[in-house]
């Protein structure tokens, strides 16, 4: 188990120390990305970024990173150099960030765990409890409790609570992140805390997405480690018995199980966001191909989409999202950066599978689980994929 102590090198450093402080803020910014709004028109606030180059500055350049970490630089470098033969814009100086990004939050948390500032496992485990008490406070009391710290609160009729992210979806993807973070740190669940993220997924987010990871998660891990799963078994039991009371039920997630139990295959036809998320993954990784694996670049994803949806009999025009940003992480980086991209897709599942080489059922279930994920609208420049990537190379290079 990988381990990061509460304790500090320095004894008689004070816990305002700027140093202390800025690991405390970075880790706090990375697992809720949606606070502290500085820019309004994005979900993923750039803060931790800024904490990041903080610690690294406040270090002194003394943890320098590794040939690992150097490897995800390429992609921040490949994407300069295609920004090169393109006008640019907000939207594509963003894409950019998104690449240099990933770097400097895995170098930002290999200093952390070299440093021995914080027990992550446990701070990620007090966000869950927090945010359970703050999800169920917006569901009974208040709707819009601590919202301000946000740019923006989506929740639509038939939908649940936010939390301390933009919608329920968002929310939903996260708690099911910080599974896959507590897992990978304590090389086993925390059932009180798989047991409130199931609550606020079902109960409170009632967030479909949300419920589609967490199923995923759980169920890949039963089938590649039957042997451990007693307890994951019970979960899952107790997930579909729930399911199974809120088929027909007024909220979305209920109309959409319903409609998963008896018309599948319409559920592309009549759901927009379903739709939309599906023919991302599916246009993205059309243009990679038809490319010849070749870089798209930015920018020319909404020319591509034009192109392709009138050959498809199913894809609704006005339901697809056509701007510079692509509604899938992985789908993203095969489209832009080609076969350069791929570099974000295997090496996560090398580094996997060299941490949980004692137990391959479990690196098989998390690989399997972490590609779905990053497939989906999750953006590839979403912090807890990079701190997750930092907590996996500082244990490569012990």
């Amino acid at each position: 188990m990988l381990k990061i102590p509460l304790t500090v090198e320095d004894k008689s450093s004070s816990v305002f120390n700027l140093e202390y402080l800025s690991h405390h803020l970075f880790i706090l910014t990375c697992l809720l990305p949606s606070i502290i709004p500085i820019i309004s028109f994005s979900d993923t606030q750039p803060v931790y970024f800024f904490f990041a180059i903080a610690i690294i500055i406040l270090d002194r350049f003394k943890t320098n990173p590794n040939l690992g970490s150097l490897i995800l630089l390429l992609g921040g470098l490949f994407s300069l150099i295609l920004s090169l033969n393109t006008d640019l814009s907000s939207s594509i100086i963003r894409r950019i960030y998104s690449y240099f990004s990933i770097f400097f939050v895995v170098w930002a948390t290999m200093i952390l765990i070299k440093k021995n500032f914080l027990n992550l496992s446990f701070f990620i485990k007090l966000i869950i409890a927090f945010l359970f008490i703050i999800t169920l406070i917006q569901n009974f009391l208040d709707k819009d409790f601590l919202t301000f710290f946000l740019s923006r609160s989506s929740s639509a009729w038939g939908r649940g609570t936010v939390g301390l992210f933009n919608e329920p979806s968002a929310l939903g993807a996260a708690l099911v992140f910080y599974l896959i973070l507590q897992f990978i740190l304590d090389k086993k669940f925390d059932y009180i805390s798989l047991f409130m993220v199931s609550m606020i997924i079902i109960f409170l987010a009632k967030s479909s997405l949300g419920l589609l990871f967490l199923l995923l998660l759980l169920g890949s891990y039963i089938f590649f480690n039957p042997k451990n799963s007693i307890l994951i078994l019970s979960s899952i039991f107790v997930l579909f018995i729930t399911l199974y009371l809120l088929i027909g039920s007024d909220s979305r997630m209920g109309r959409l199980l319903d409609l998963l139990y008896t018309q599948p295959e319409i559920i592309l036809l009549i759901d927009q966001s379903i739709h939309d998320r599906f023919f991302a993954i599916f246009f993205s990784l059309k243009g990679f191909y038809e490319n010849y694996f070749f870089p798209n670049g930015f920018g020319a994803y909404s020319r591509a989409v034009e192109t392709f949806v009138p050959y498809s009999e199913i894809a609704n025009n006005s339901w697809i999202s056509k701007g510079t940003i692509i509604m899938s992480g992985y789908g993203a980086v095969l489209f832009e950066l080609g076969i350069i991209g791929i570099i974000y897709i295997i090496y996560p599942l090398i580094l996997i599978f060299k941490y949980f080489k004692k137990n391959f059922g479990a690196g098989l279930s998390l690989s399997v689980s972490l590609t779905a994920f990053m497939f989906a609208s999750i953006p590839i420049s979403y912090p807890m994929y990079g701190l997750m990537m930092g907590i996996l190379l500082s244990k490569d290079k012990k």
